[in-house]
């Protein structure tokens, strides 16, 4: 089958097809980099279409059997914006006329998938990773203003969606209810380093938060509030904020400094990714006060890392992801008391630790990257009995 996938990627892991290849940055994004190769070494050709903003002119890189289109993007986001995203989209469309595929997947709902809209509505499948009106509220500017309306086109458009999560399915079917959603989660590649690897609970308990941002949104005021009550509890536990935001000088850290909240508190900032696993594999729980997840790849990246989870009972995709409870502990994101007292039962009960950990490391397999990546190419083929 000859695929195409649009969407953000760091192009660099793709440098063993192209030797003595310079590759531009693209818009880096690592999580569907093993999905292209796994689709490669299964025997199907690849053509992936992304952006880079540093490009003045779109380059094109080919080897047997992947190529990748890299547009120029505009060099400021709110510039693309301005001109609807056209300018990166019908670079990608032109392209893609001129060497058509079996299938194009594009993933979120705006220029990646008018892009391939334009190409063939009928053999486009279009992953729903977010949900634009929720964005746009939170954020209320013209660039999410201008995805919102791209979104919107993008579905009255679209004939075959697919989404991470139940509840981003609901959310889509409550809004286009003559559209039909497939949940095909997002899938973890597995790293034998952590996976079922046997560790004991810290003597002094260790506690991570991973996010980027310091929002509403992420509630992470409630997280440094609610990790403050434990202290009481739990003198000797220690708290280590890594992500953007989270840095010494960044803005959690003002906040909790202005509010005394920063006994036991490390801030850490943006980590690469696997000293990201190194901190989540050290910690006996992660704590995610997030008040909605579309998904949540941090909760499967800590089940990998044999780490307790706690986290929203009404926070987006975290429930199913945890089971309703069996495979991490569910509490009120809202209520420092109920998030505090969850983090406590966990620390003084080994057993409650150790069943939540065994539950997520059988749970992640669910979203293994073979069994996904299994799943779409079943859809693909779905499609493309119909065409």
């Amino acid at each position: 089958m000859k695929i195409a996938l649009l969407l953000p990627i760091t192009l660099s892991s793709f440098s063993e097809y192209f030797p003595g290849k310079k590759m531009p940055k693209g818009y880096p994004y690592p999580l569907f980099v093993p999905l292209v190769k796994k689709y490669i070494n299964d025997g199907h050709e690849v053509i992936v279409c992304t952006y880079d903003r540093n490009l003045l002119k779109s380059q094109t890189f080919e080897s047997e059997k992947l190529t990748i289109f890299v547009a120029a993007g505009c060099w400021k986001p709110k510039v693309s914006a301005l001109l609807d995203f056209k300018y990166e989209s019908a670079q990608i469309t032109k392209f893609l006329k001129l060497n058509p595929c079996d299938i194009y997947h594009a993933h979120w709902t705006y220029e990646f998938a008018i892009a391939a809209l334009k190409v063939s509505p009928e053999k486009t499948v279009i992953t729903v990773h977010d949900w634009a009106p929720y964005i746009f509220k939170i954020y209320n500017d013209y660039f999410r203003y201008k995805k919102l309306k791209i979104s919107n086109k993008v579905y009255s458009l679209g004939k075959y969606f697919t989404t991470v999560s139940p509840y981003m399915g609901d959310i889509v079917n409550r809004e286009y209810p003559q559209i039909t959603v497939k949940v095909i989660p997002n899938f973890l590649s597995l790293n034998s380093k952590y996976i079922a690897k046997h560790k004991n609970m810290n003597e002094s308990p260790i506690v991570v938060a991973i996010n980027n941002g310091f929002d509403e949104r992420k509630n992470t005021k409630n997280l440094l509030l609610s990790f403050e009550k434990v202290l009481q509890t739990i003198p000797k536990a220690k708290l280590y904020m890594i992500g953007k935001g989270y840095e010494p000088d960044g803005e959690a850290n003002k906040w909790a400094n202005d509010n005394s909240v920063t006994k036991n508190v490390f801030f850490i900032g943006s980590l690469p990714y696997d000293k990201v696993l190194e901190h989540l594999h050290r910690a006996d729980i992660l704590l995610h006060t997030s008040r909605e997840e579309s998904f949540g790849m941090i909760f499967l990246e800590a089940m990998m890392c044999n780490t307790a989870i706690v986290a929203g009972k009404r926070s987006g995709a975290a429930p199913w992801i945890l089971e309703e409870g069996k495979s991490g502990m569910l509490v009120d994101v809202d209520d420092t008391e109920s998030t505090s007292l969850g983090i406590i039962k966990i620390l003084n009960s080994k057993m409650l630790w150790e069943n939540f950990i065994g539950n997520g490391i059988t749970r992640v397999k669910d979203f293994e990257l073979n069994v996904i990546a299994k799943q779409y190419l079943e859809f693909y083929n779905s499609i493309l009995s119909k065409c």
